[in-house]
């Protein structure tokens, strides 16, 4: 099968270039010749010997006054050449000339990127810098993106960072997204000192555009306050701008789709169920509304309702869950045809929901979501999504060994995607740690989680959820080969982290004054054991019922405690609450 999306063969180049089509009818990849696409090929060689000699000017005058159609994809195929040439000169002169030819520059500074080092290309891009260097930077940007070259688009952010100054709006723009791929302190800092720089800009929609970017970027740090404070700003200035243009009003239901991730995120459901009821009125209210946004809201209510459905186990949330992802899916089949990336993404997500109630629908769904990707991207992202979830499909069935198996898949896409520290790669570390240490390979578990804790440190912070459930994983190896001061310590490290984070009354908070309860009485501390049992207990009866049988198991470790130490009042009171469920004497003092 061919690579779609990359553009390092003469054949890829033809695909991207568009004299070739891929297209996927039933089971196979069949290759059609463009004939417009060819045309344009052919174009680029007689524009280039026929410009030859003649300087930039009559790349120019062609652009702006031949007629012909095919004219500008010609000139971008001469462009091309040029770049392969090793000659980037009437590149950078048509894109500080901007206007016609700035469009028709994009193409060509992206394949300078991949075929040239980024260092040489930004150097004379940015030897005398416009907002013209900045616009086609981006559009060569995405490019990249589209062609799934991240190792580049890193790089060139990177660069980015350390080479332009925050002067003017692109520019700020620019460096906001760029933040994606610095560390999580460093990326931090920059994005509160660029937070500062908006005030200057008297445009207010400038204004309201830049304290999204920034809002976003907070988000994908895990700086949850930071993220809410910006996309509200955002949304107040939005409205300040009175525009009642109905598109505009979509604009402002996609800044709260990003609010509306964060309070999933805090697990804040019913404030972003209102928003995308909200946004769903707009949508089916709007005249011009377009099918694709229909079909992203339902599935933003399906992800949504199967979040109530997991924290509450209610059949009518489940229902929910399935009737949005079903419309979801119905749409995009509609609007695309039986294979197409969207359609995974919907096959993947009714995979997910049927996870936790029919194994076998589930893993139905996410098989069906792989054989779309790997048609269309072959071992390339997001077919590591696929691997990943089916790798934790068939850890729920017991089969460890094919959950490695695909777990593996998963992880070698993502290191060479989107390299060793990405928040990716840290989930499959994380994952994989898990599995060999349900299979008692605690030797590699730990070195699986160590590398994950390394990454999430790096990209999230000391403070980041996602690390405090690695902390947790290397609190369970270190307890299993018996070395309880360490796996106290990470422990102790995993509940900070939560406190903070999710407050003292959390259930997940109260797992893990669980677990250190447990890892004290190994240690022989009594004490310090019934404490945390007792912390344990107080959040599970608040959260749970005195009926749960979670909350059961706390009370008899408790119970037990005391009869250990020869507390056997105390252990009676305990056994006589939980056997006669008297939640009313909960505040009994032991």
């Amino acid at each position: 099968m061919f690579e779609a999306l990359q553009i390092d063969s003469p054949y890829q180049q033809l695909i991207f270039e568009g004299v070739l089509t891929e297209t996927i009818k039933e089971e196979r990849v069949m290759v059609t010749f463009t004939v417009e696409g060819y045309f344009h090929y052919v174009m680029g060689e007689v524009i280039e010997k026929q410009t030859e000699g003649k300087g930039v000017e009559a790349l120019k005058d062609l652009l702006e006054n031949n007629q012909l159609r095919g004219i500008t994809e010609g000139v971008e195929q001469c462009l091309v050449k040029d770049v392969e040439k090793d000659d980037l000169a009437r590149l950078m002169w048509l894109i500080d000339e901007g206007g016609k030819a700035l469009e028709t520059s994009a193409y060509p500074l992206a394949q300078a990127f991949l075929i040239h080092t980024i260092e040489r290309v930004m150097d004379e891009l940015l030897a005398d810098p416009s907002d013209n260097d900045i616009e086609v930077l981006e559009k060569a940007i995405e490019t990249l993106e589209s062609a799934q070259r991240h190792d580049k688009v890193q790089t060139l952010y990177q660069l980015i960072n350390n080479s332009i100054d925050p002067n003017n709006f692109k520019n700020l723009s620019i460096i906001i997204d760029s933040i994606e791929y610095m560390d999580h302190e460093k990326g931090i800092k920059s994005l509160i000192k660029l937070g500062n720089l908006i005030g200057k800009y008297k445009n207010k929609k400038q204004q309201q555009v830049l304290l999204q970017e920034i809002g976003i970027q907070f988000l994908n740090k895990d700086d949850y306050t930071n993220a809410e404070i910006y996309l509200k700003k955002s949304i107040e200035l939005e409205k300040e701008i009175k525009n009642k243009n109905s598109k505009k009003k979509l604009t402002l239901g996609r800044t709260y789709s990003y609010l509306s991730s964060l309070w999933i995120e805090k697990m804040l459901y019913e404030k972003a169920l209102k928003h995308y009821k909200e946004e769903l009125n707009i949508l089916l209210k709007d005249k011009e509304k377009e099918e694709k946004n229909l079909a992203l809201v339902y599935n933003n209510l399906g992800y949504l309702y199967s979040c109530l459905y997991d924290s509450s186990s209610k059949n009518i949330y489940l229902n929910k869950a399935k009737k949005n992802y079903e419309l979801s899916l119905t749409i995009r089949k509609k609007i695309f045809g039986k294979n197409h990336p969207s359609l995974a993404i919907a096959f993947n997500n009714l995979g997910l929901l049927y996870s936790n109630l029919d194994l076998i629908k589930s893993e139905k769904f996410h098989k069906k979501s792989l054989e779309i990707r790997l048609k269309i991207f072959e071992d390339k992202s997001p077919t590591d999504i696929s691997y990943n979830n089916i790798s934790l499909l068939y850890s729920k069935k017991g089969d460890l060994h094919s959950a490695i198996n695909f777990g593996e898949k998963a992880l070698l896409i993502r290191i060479k995607e989107f390299g060793f520290n990405s928040s990716k790669t840290s989930t499959s570390f994380n994952n994989l740690s898990r599995y060999y240490y349900e299979l008692e390979n605690y030797k590699k578990s730990l070195n699986y989680v160590k590398n994950a804790i390394k990454i999430r440190k790096k990209l999230f912070g000391p403070l980041s959820l996602k690390l405090a459930s690695s902390y947790i994983l290397l609190s369970l190896i270190y307890t299993e080969i018996k070395q309880y001061k360490d796996a106290i310590n990470y422990e102790s490290k995993a509940l900070k982290i939560r406190l903070k984070k999710l407050g003292s009354d959390s259930l997940k908070t109260g797992l893990c004054y669980y677990n250190l309860g447990y890892l004290y009485h190994q240690r022989g501390d009594i004490k310090k054991a019934i404490r945390n049992y007792k912390k344990a207990l107080k959040i599970e009866v608040c959260n749970l019922g005195i009926e749960n049988s979670e909350t059961g198991d706390t009370f008899f470790a408790v119970a037990n405690l005391f009869l250990d130490n020869k507390e056997y009042k105390k252990a009676f009171k305990l056994f006589f609450k939980r056997l006669f469920k008297q939640s009313r004497f909960w505040w009994f003092p032991i």
